[in-house]
């Protein structure tokens, strides 16, 4: 089954007090963290038709590294509404996106923001470690796949 949504944690990010919060870059494990999640994708014949990304270096980075592991440049949306969106503005802004646009979508975003969606969306408790992906089918509550 093709999923309709993959929402993505950035991956692994240096600490918090090492940088402007916006500019925290990934650590070397993030970047081949969110490697394999990309090669993940390419084994399953998942390549997402969009992406909508937080315009923070983190998420950045960690697309740059799941398209490497992909094998593949995704068309990306970067968003500063995404970075600073409290959970019914994520919401929004998920939604807004699919709205627009047939196909598959990646959102690669931030806690507590991706934790909180998939509690509400699924109605399960799932666990979202930095550089976690979690597929959803088309109907937004049905979890097909959760990786990394």
């Amino acid at each position: 089954m093709r999923p309709r949504l993959l929402i993505q944690r950035h991956a692994e990010a240096a600490a918090p007090f090492a940088t402007d919060d916006h500019a925290r870059p990934l650590t070397d494990a993030g970047r081949a963290h969110a490697f394999g999640v990309g090669e993940a994708l390419a084994a399953r014949g998942w390549t997402p038709d969009h992406v909508l990304c937080s315009s923070s270096e983190r998420t950045r980075q960690t697309l740059e590294a799941v398209e490497a592991g992909l094998g593949h440049k995704l068309d990306a949306t970067f968003s500063d509404a995404l970075y600073r969106a409290n959970f019914d503005g994520f919401q929004h802004l998920i939604r807004e996106a699919l709205a627009s646009e047939t196909g598959m979508w990646l959102v690669c975003a931030h806690n507590p923001n991706c934790t909180e969606v998939h509690g509400a969306w699924s109605g399960q408790a799932i666990r979202v470690p930095p550089g976690r992906l979690v597929a959803y089918a088309d109907d937004l509550r049905t979890v097909i796949e959760i990786i990394g």
